[in-house]
């Protein structure tokens, strides 16, 4: 046999001269290269449980670290074309780096940092020259192997396919998974990486490779390509738990600005989504989690009102919703960007002075069939000046440029309105000195009590109910000089007037007015 450029070959090899090493190697890597050199025949080596005896019995348990698969890839799929097999130093939780290639001559006394590589071309996924790549080491002094695969790509099959329903055929989601292009590990290590892939992996299976999600046969996959907008996307597949009760784990992600709804008013989008879905149960179940940072622009008077919010959509079988957090505000000119504000309070919402929401929240209902989106909800505390309400923004999820915001809140007099008319109003009111602001209430004192408000920046409809008095609607009980009515008050800033009506009788005593 010849040793050149630190690599022994099928060609180069000869039985009766087997290689030396040195007795500072660990026994079971000197074992494993001596059983690797002697299964060399004519350009081919046949990699079998046995031949993967070296790990002091892994070869019993395969099946359960590999997720139950390990059966279907050493059948008979793992006879290797062409192979090579090399030392290396190097990090072994580093799958496929370069590292130093060694001849047996030169290897260190420290066996933690050697690994024993194997590559070449196996017939595999109904594939052929599908490249393995083959690693032996050491972790916490115990011996460890990775099965690293490739499909190959040619000019006439750009997008070799592997589909996971061959080695899961009754694990929902899983099952309708095709990944093209794909990469799949199987490692008995723990904490490895890939430089290449740029990932972390988990010990057992690994899969990662795109998947055409908008026109898949799975409910799970269509929402996602339906929801965020996508045809496919890159996704990670992986085992974790044990071969009685594994849990089998989906990521992906998409960082990109993308319109969910994309209305000349309302704007519903999204700049980042990470997507995770675990599949476990006796009768595996999946459930779905979306992390991701939501967009919402409205648009009022050639200026866009910016609020970003971050949480996720949780889904199951039975529903799928959304929960937002507001995290920043902006404000710019119709279509620009927004200098962002990092703050959970939108102040000043529409250019209504005093007016400020807080804890603002977004919730979006979601169905596995298209339109996808079923309901929009936006809700938060209401403050007005020093008059605390509750406020929800209504969206017509069929026609999004459909909204208004509704809110509630117990009493606002009638100074406190008319403060809401522009900003000079407002600071006027707000700088009076308590005690005379107190006054001028004692001597205007009309207010509405349980009062319900309505913000419309545009007159529009939702469902049967019309809007078209644009500004901020107060409607409740009025309390004029302890007269007593059903009212309602516009106030609006645009035209920098309040008008009202009587909407029921003025009851005074036993006499009444109408």
């Amino acid at each position: 046999m010849k040793v050149q450029d630190n690599t022994i070959t099928a060609a180069d090899f000869s039985p009766e001269s087997p290689v030396s090493l040195p007795t500072s190697l660990n026994h079971s890597l000197d074992q494993l290269f001596q059983r690797l050199q002697a299964s060399l025949h004519n350009n081919q080596l046949q990699l079998t449980p046995e031949l993967l005896g070296f790990v002091n019995g892994l070869d019993n348990g395969l099946d359960e670290i590999f997720g139950g698969i390990s059966g279907n890839l050493l059948d008979g799929l793992m006879l290797i074309h062409q192979p090579e097999i090399k030392y290396f130093e190097g990090d072994p939780g580093q799958v496929g780096e370069p590292g130093q290639s060694l001849s047996p001559g030169e290897i260190s006394t420290h066996p933690e940092n050697i690994k024993v590589r194997l590559t070449g071309k196996v017939e595999a996924f109904k594939t052929t020259g599908v490249q393995l790549l083959a690693e032996f080491f050491l972790q916490d002094n115990q011996p460890n192997l990775t099965l690293k695969f490739q499909l190959p790509t040619t000019e006439n099959e750009p997008d070799a396919a592997l589909g996971l329903g061959s080695f899961f055929p009754e694990v929902p989601v899983v099952k309708a998974m095709e990944f093209t292009r794909p990469t799949l590990i199987l490692t008995s290590g723990e904490g490895l990486y890939d430089p290449a892939l740029d990932a972390n992996l988990n010990r057992g299976f690994n899969c990662f490779g795109d998947v055409e999600v908008a026109t898949s046969d799975d409910q799970n996959l269509r929402l996602l390509g339906g929801f965020l907008k996508v045809q496919r996307l890159g996704f990670y597949a992986g085992i974790a738990g044990n071969r009685l009760a594994p849990k089998y784990l989906l990521e992906a992600a998409i960082h990109q600005n993308m319109a969910i709804m994309n209305g000349k008013n309302f704007k519903l989008g999204y700049t980042s989504s990470e997507i995770a879905m675990e599949i476990s149960g006796v009768l595996p179940e999946p459930t779905l989690g979306i992390a991701q940072e939501i967009v919402v622009i409205l648009r009022e008077n050639g200026q866009d009102n910016h609020l970003i919010f971050i949480g996720g959509v949780k889904g199951q079988a039975e529903s799928v919703t959304g929960f937002f957090t507001l995290d920043a505000t902006g404000q710019s000119a119709e279509g620009q960007p927004a200098t962002l504000e990092p703050t959970r309070e939108w102040r000043n919402p529409f250019g209504i002075p005093g007016l400020t929401i807080r804890q603002l929240s977004l919730q979006l209902g979601l169905t596995y069939a298209f339109p996808w989106i079923d309901n929009i909800g936006l809700h938060g505390d209401l403050k007005i000046g020093e008059i605390d309400g509750s406020v929800s923004i209504l969206v017509d999820s069929n026609d999004p440029d459909q909204f208004v915001l509704a809110g509630s809140m117990d009493r606002i007099t009638l100074l406190q309105m008319i403060s809401t008319l522009s900003i000079p109003t407002f600071v006027a009111y707000n700088a009076l000195p308590s005690g005379l602001r107190q006054s001028f209430e004692q001597i205007i004192n009309v207010a509405l009590e349980e009062v319900k408000l309505n913000i419309v920046p545009v007159a529009t409809q939702i469902g049967a109910i019309d809007f078209q008095e644009t500004g901020i609607t107060f409607a409740g009980r009025l309390d004029a000089w302890g007269w007593n009515a059903s009212a309602f008050v516009n106030v609006d800033p645009e035209m920098a007037s309040l008008s009202g009506q009587n909407m029921a009788a003025i009851i005074w005593g036993t006499a009444s007015c109408k």
